[in-house]
C-alpha cells in the first residue's frame, strides 16, 4: 500500500510536469544554446524585448529599436537602431553591428528601409503636378466652350443676315424683273410711235415738195426738216438710214421717243 502510494504521487508528479513542459517554448535535440538563463533584473528588463543575439543566443538587453536621430558617420550602430538620412528624409533600420563610414550609401546594406520619404515626396509632387494640369485642362476646357458659344452666336447672326441677304435679292430680283418688261413695253411703243413719226415726215415730204417744208403756216422760210427740228436738253436726235429713206430718231437714255410731224 505504501508503494502504491508513492508509485500514484510520482506518476502524479510527472502529469504536472509535463503538462507544464507542453506549453514551454523548446529547442529541438538538432540544436543548442549556451544559456537560458536570465541574468537582469526586472527594471533592466522593463521596457525591452525577448530576442536572440547576433550569435544566437538569448538575450534581452537590446530595444526592438533604439532612435539615434540623424545618421552620421564615425558612428557605432547597433542592431535595431533607428536613424534618419538627412539627404532624402528616408528612415533605416539597422540590421548588423558596425561603425558607420563616410556616407550611408557605403554602408547601405547593413541598413533596412523602413520609411521611404524620397519616394513619398516624389509621389506628393506628382500629385500636385497632376492636379495643377488637370485645373489648367479644366480652365481650358471652359475657354474653349465660351469660344464655342461666342462662334455659335456668330453663326446664327451670320445664317440670320444671309436669310435677309436672300430675301432682298429676291425682291430685287422681281424688280428687275418689273423694270426690263415696263422697258420692253416702252421700246415697243417708241417703235411704233417712230413708224408713225416716219411716215408723217414722208407724207409731209411730198406734200411740201422736195422735202421743204414749213414750221407754220407763217414761216417765211421752208427749209428741210432737219433744219427746221431741234431738240431740248437731255434728248438726242439723229438720222437714221442715210441716202436712203432716211428717218430721225429722238432718244433719251434707253427710251427711243418718235415724233410725227403733220404737213
Amino acid at each position: 500500500e505504501t508503494l502504491e502510494n508513492a508509485h500514484d504521487k510520482i506518476i502524479s508528479i510527472a502529469q504536472e510536469l509535463q503538462e507544464q513542459v507542453d506549453r514551454s517554448i523548446k529547442l529541438s535535440r538538432t540544436n543548442t544554446i549556451n544559456s537560458t538563463e536570465f541574468r537582469v533584473d526586472a527594471t533592466s528588463r522593463a521596457n525591452k524585448i525577448l530576442t536572440f543575439d547576433s550569435n544566437g543566443e538569448l538575450t534581452i538587453e537590446q530595444e526592438l529599436g533604439s532612435n539615434r536621430g540623424n545618421w552620421s558617420s564615425g558612428v557605432a550602430y547597433a542592431e535595431r537602431d533607428i536613424v534618419k538620412d538627412t539627404s532624402n528624409n528616408n528612415v533605416y533600420y539597422c540590421l548588423v553591428a558596425h561603425t558607420s563610414q563616410s556616407t550611408l550609401s557605403a554602408d547601405i546594406a547593413k541598413w533596412s528601409l523602413l520609411v521611404d520619404a524620397a519616394a513619398a515626396t516624389a509621389a506628393i509632387s506628382t500629385a500636385q503636378a497632376a492636379a495643377a494640369t488637370a485645373a489648367a485642362d479644366a480652365a481650358t476646357s471652359t475657354t474653349n466652350a465660351n469660344t464655342a458659344s461666342t462662334q455659335a452666336g456668330i453663326a446664327t447672326a451670320a445664317a440670320s443676315a444671309a436669310a435677309s441677304s436672300e430675301a432682298n435679292s429676291l425682291s430685287h430680283s422681281q424688280n428687275s424683273q418689273s423694270s426690263a418688261t415696263a422697258a420692253a413695253n416702252s421700246a415697243s411703243a417708241a417703235s411704233t410711235s417712230e413708224t408713225n413719226a416716219a411716215a408723217s415726215a414722208a407724207s409731209a415730204a411730198a406734200s411740201a415738195g422736195g422735202g421743204a417744208v414749213k414750221a407754220s403756216t407763217n414761216d417765211t422760210t421752208p427749209g428741210f426738216l432737219n433744219d427746221k427740228f431741234d431738240v431740248g436738253l437731255g434728248l438726242k436726235k439723229e438720222i437714221t438710214n442715210a441716202g436712203a429713206n432716211e428717218k430721225f430718231v429722238i432718244s433719251s437714255n434707253a427710251l427711243v421717243l418718235a415724233i410725227a410731224l403733220g404737213g
